[in-house]
């Protein structure tokens, strides 16, 4: 059962998902796709299912066309338990959709048309008195919702004692980290992945120790920075805004941590698409049931093993005992 306790408003780019089991082909030629399925996408769907399964009430915040496919994601994302009151259906509007190559290996590569996503306005959202957490994903994919327009979000949560929490995805600008700059004093709690977080931080792959990354988002502000690094685990680091995040029964994360935690086995690779947001749900739900910081990130990394494997995110207590039975990688 959802606890209603622990409200968290996921916002940001709503696609559908069309996933082809293939390799890129070459230009020019025919390439036949083994598999092909559909599913809802972005960080309200990806963030929000899998709450649900870990026993959080979600709801999404977001924008969808006024067609098919902005009906069928809205169906999808009730059937599973995700509140859709915040998802809005823009009117002669084109619902945003990703074409999705999955690899042998598990990797992607995306095709992404935003569609009516760049109308979302953060400076139309008004937040509930019942949220605990506000989550925002994928912010370059919205011109209206990175920036000015975010920190203006995250400024006015605050300010209702909401939690602020952010993800990214690869963005396409030339200084990417204009997206979230002005918004990275008021989160709460940040998590891009080591690729993400490069590209921000303007390094090259490979080219900076995961703690100095993590360093570089705390001196711009954040809180609590989480860096997801695939098979290498996830790292968590928190500064002196650590102490802002108080909301009435969240887990603390007191300023000054540093840790590190393993990334657990899968049983096979199936599909890496969304393993990030799976992540930051296991972690977030975690702090809404007063985890500590460190099994937080078990619980984060173990929802992301069960997500790439297509074992599907179980109950907040089931996951809580496979962290301590599932092996680890290395």
């Amino acid at each position: 059962m959802n606890n209603s306790h622990a409200v968290i408003a996921c916002c940001g780019a709503i696609v559908q998902d069309c996933f082809l089991r293939a390799e890129p082909a070459d230009k020019g030629t025919l390439s036949k796709v083994d598999a092909l399925h559909y599913s809802t996408g972005g960080a309200p769907s990806n963030v929000g299912r899998a709450l649900v399964r870990l026993g959080v009430a979600v709801e999404a915040v977001g924008r969808v066309g006024a067609d098919h496919a902005g009906r069928w994601i809205i169906d999808e994302l009730n059937a599973v338990g995700v509140g859709t009151d915040g998802v809005r259906v823009i009117k002669k509007g084109i619902s945003g959709i990703s074409m999705i190559l999955v690899a042998a290996d598990g990797e992607r590569t995306v095709y992404c048309y935003p569609g009516v996503n760049d109308r979302f306005d953060a400076d139309e959202i008004e937040p509930s008195s019942h949220w605990r957490i506000c989550h925002v994903g994928y912010p370059s994919l919205m011109p209206r919702c990175k920036g000015k327009h975010l920190a203006r979000l995250f400024k006015r949560l605050r300010q209702r004692g909401i939690v602020t929490s952010l993800d990214t995805t690869w963005s396409m600008t030339d200084v990417p980290l204009e997206d979230v700059e002005a918004a990275l004093p008021h989160t709460d709690i940040f998590t891009p992945n080591q690729g993400e977080a490069e590209q921000l931080a303007g390094v090259a792959p490979g080219s900076r120790r995961v703690e100095e990354l993590a360093d570089f988002f705390l001196n711009c502000g954040v809180g609590t920075v989480v860096i997801t690094c695939g098979r290498s685990g996830a790292y968590l680091a928190s500064g002196a805004g650590a102490g802002r995040l108080r909301s009435r029964g969240m887990k603390q994360v007191a300023p000054g941590l540093a840790i590190h935690v393993p990334a657990y086995e899968t049983r096979g690779v199936l599909n890496t698409t969304g393993a990030g947001d799976t992540f930051g749900a296991g972690f977030l739900a975690a702090l809404t049931r007063k985890v500590e910081p460190e099994q937080a990130l078990r619980v984060g990394a173990l929802a992301a093993a069960l997500h790439i494997e297509g074992s599907g995110v179980p109950s907040f207590d089931e996951a809580l005992r496979m962290t301590e039975e599932r092996a680890h990688v290395g």
